[in-house]
């Protein structure tokens, strides 16, 4: 049977995919993950895709929008019937009956990265209050004298907007609770996400994979096309896409292979989404107002496909979910909310 993109029907894994949440007063947040019973995540694999991709370009596309909406890439079909990603992620295509994409993803913030970042990362976005990252809560409770929280490869360097911090601080828990560095020399996905799983196997809690270490003068999602500091057209976001999907299915393959996906979760997200309308320049600028994130693992119900956005993928119309709200959806889940 066909899956609607709001299936609300009374699946047990689906239900029992999240406790509690009313608590948190996330007023319209999907039913899917709003009942009891939750199973309970040991680890996280947190991946920010630095920039900000385009939800057209990625896990939300618009075949019938306007070319100018609708963008460079096509569409494929999925595992899903009737649900569709960019062409890009053949692979993610095939197995999307095993993750949960979240296409109602939205902060109400300036839109800029730092703002998602903290949003996402720490539950809220104070001009001046520095709060712990979710890594922090679990720094000091590694496994087999491991850290409990790492950051792949590195910090994220500012981008000048930056009022406080990036939302990658222990904020008032302290120094104790920062996380261990694991640097890599390259921004080959499939090595960071790969080098991510293995910190999990050897028994990080947490860890914090940052897909570049700053938007500037190199390859990001952050797509201005402006010629100068950020060059990249949405076009030339190509490459990134088809790493992404290789990556992300080999490291889901390895954590389900050596019995890790069925206890650790799997976050993958922007700090925010893109325009819906290419710039003159072809290009897409930053956008708060809706994107999409996919979860994995520990329990995570395989197909669904919760919220819905308008025609041109710009507004939430069904299951809108604020930033912080995935925040405490995967806090909940770590069993430190």
């Amino acid at each position: 049977m066909a899956r609607s993109e709001n299936t609300t029907g009374p699946s047990l894994d689906r239900r029992a995919f999240v406790g509690g949440m009313a608590a948190c007063g996330l007023a319209g947040f999907p039913r899917e993950l709003s009942a009891g019973n939750a199973q309970q995540a040991t680890a996280c694999i947190w991946i920010n895709l630095v920039g900000g991709p385009s939800q057209l370009d990625t896990w939300d596309p618009k075949p019938d929008a306007p070319s100018e909406v609708r963008g460079p890439f096509a569409s494929i079909p999925t595992s899903i019937p009737g649900i569709r990603v960019s062409e890009l992620f053949p692979r993610l295509a095939d197995r999307l009956h095993q993750v949960t994409l979240l296409r109602g993803i939205h902060h109400h913030n300036l839109p800029t990265h730092e703002s998602g970042w903290r949003e996402l990362q720490t539950g809220e976005c104070h001009p001046s209050t520095v709060k712990p990252s979710l890594g922090a809560h679990l720094a000091t409770r590694g496994l087999n004298g491991q850290p409990g929280w790492v950051v792949v490869p590195g910090p994220m360097q500012t981008d000048g907007l930056c009022l406080v911090d990036d939302g990658q601080s222990p904020g008032p828990l302290g120094l104790a609770h920062g996380p261990a560095e694991d640097p890599l020399a390259t921004q080959d996905l499939r090595q960071l996400f790969a080098r991510a799983a293995l910190r999990v196997e050897a028994g990080a809690r947490f860890v914090t994979v940052n897909t570049a270490p700053t938007v500037f003068h190199r390859r990001t999602w952050d797509c201005h096309a402006d010629g100068g500091s950020l060059p990249t057209t949405a076009g030339q976001t190509r490459d990134l896409g088809l790493e992404l999907d290789e990556a992300l299915d080999l490291m889901l393959r390895r954590l389900d292979q050596n019995g890790l996906l069925q206890s650790t979760l799997v976050v993958a997200t922007g700090e925010m989404g893109r325009t819906p309308h290419l710039n003159r320049r072809g290009g897409r600028d930053h956008w708060s107002r809706a994107w999409t994130a996919l979860v994995a693992g520990a329990g995570t119900p395989g197909g669904a496909i919760l919220g819905k956005t308008d025609p041109l993928g710009g507004e939430p119309v069904d299951g809108a979910l604020p930033a912080a709200g995935l925040h405490h959806l995967v806090a909940m889940r770590l069993g430190i909310a």
